[in-house]
């Protein structure tokens, strides 16, 4: 099977095949390396149960942002958010991939002064968290826990995830671990080239 979709992928001037596996699927990573894929990185998948707690809607005087929930991201806003970013996103929290289904998901944004600082995407409908940053400067500010709050608010999803977390981003690792989040699952991003 694998070599009649890499026949086809190849026909249609696909020059990259790229999938996820589980690390403790051994006998499909073996598969998958036999047939000539290399384990590309580690990815962390993460779930919580949804916080019930609600955003209070002050401001808090400290913050140097203000939170703004926003309708799909302009080419723009996305051109500035790729610099938050300290490993691009998995492909399907890719920005390609979000795109196509925009209206899947809820966008909050983090302002100081009308400049974009941090941003959270979920999906309204399953919880799935596709994207998280804020940009350098701001982080270890609490930017991320009040995107994580307000995207929390947009689903009535039981559990919230966040698939596919680049194991290396240690910051972003490290901010879903203190927010209650817990490793279900561990992948390899694996590729072949065609």
């Amino acid at each position: 099977m694998l070599n009649m979709v890499q026949t086809i992928c190849r026909a249609h001037g696909i020059g990259r095949y790229q999938l996820e596996v589980i690390q403790d699927n051994t006998a499909a990573v073996s598969l998958y390396k036999k047939q000539g894929f290399q384990v590309m990185r580690s990815l962390n998948c993460y779930m919580t149960e949804r916080n019930e707690r609600k955003p209070d809607g002050k401001q808090d005087e400290s913050r140097q942002w203000q939170i703004v929930p926003s309708g799909a991201l302009t080419p723009e806003q996305w051109e500035c958010v790729k610099g938050f970013w300290d490993y691009a996103p998995s492909w399907q929290n890719s920005m390609d991939s979000v795109c196509a289904i925009e209206d899947s998901f809820a966008c909050i944004l983090a302002e100081r002064s009308g400049k974009l600082i941090g941003y959270g995407m979920i999906n309204k409908e399953n919880g799935d968290i596709a994207q998280l940053a804020v940009k350098p400067e701001y982080r270890r500010l609490g930017a991320a826990t009040d995107i994580m709050q307000h995207l929390q608010e947009q689903t009535g999803s039981p559990e919230i995830k966040m698939i596919n977390v680049d194991e290396r981003d240690e910051t972003l690792n490290r901010f879903l671990k203190q927010s209650g989040f817990r490793v279900f699952a561990k992948q390899y991003e694996m590729e072949k080239e065609l």
